[in-house]
């Protein structure tokens, strides 16, 4: 795996890369947990979870897995949270940062898999396919632009992208 991250382009592995200090809590407000193994508690998605403070930080960062939140450890929203954050002028824990730190996460699935693919030996039509759709992931919108995004049309050129890769992966 570290060979895969290692081809990544400098932009899309910093949009990858969780900054928790340029996001609001997202994932500390719009997910749902249940009490678990990995929660110590229930959580409703909406509901800002109690160990979130006034400034947007989790008060038992540094012991969550002692305390009974493996499940915080284990998350990654792939930078997910700070750019849904940045669309937002004043951001706030509502349905609109919500869905749109649903959609960026969606974005940032894509574009780990078009990282993973650029590892593969790809001959130049491919890698030129691969950069494109990577840059248009890597779009830097407004939140107007943003919010009409054809999510389910990118999935599609992205996925059909990654089937013709199918030899590609087989082969290594």
């Amino acid at each position: 795996m570290r060979s895969i991250l290692m081809t990544q382009s400098p932009k899309t592995s910093a949009q990858l890369t969780p900054d928790c200090s340029k996001c609001v809590g997202l994932c500390c407000v719009a997910l749902a947990f249940d009490r678990s193994a990995f929660f110590a508690f229930d959580k409703p998605a909406g509901e800002v979870c109690r160990n979130l403070d006034d400034e947007h930080r989790c008060r038992i960062h540094s012991r969550l897995e002692e305390t009974g939140f493996r499940g915080c450890v284990q998350f990654d929203c792939l930078g997910a949270g700070q750019r849904a954050t940045a669309l937002f002028e004043t951001p706030r824990h509502d349905g609109a940062m919500f869905e749109a730190f649903s959609r960026m996460r969606q974005v940032h699935e894509l574009l780990q898999l078009l990282d993973r693919a650029a590892g593969l030996p790809l001959d130049a039509e491919q890698r030129r396919r691969c950069e494109e759709l990577r840059a248009e992931l890597s779009e830097d919108w407004t939140l107007a632009q943003f919010s009409v995004l054809d999510l389910k049309a990118l999935r599609q050129e992205v996925m059909s992208f990654l089937q013709t890769l199918q030899k590609l992966v087989l082969a290594s």
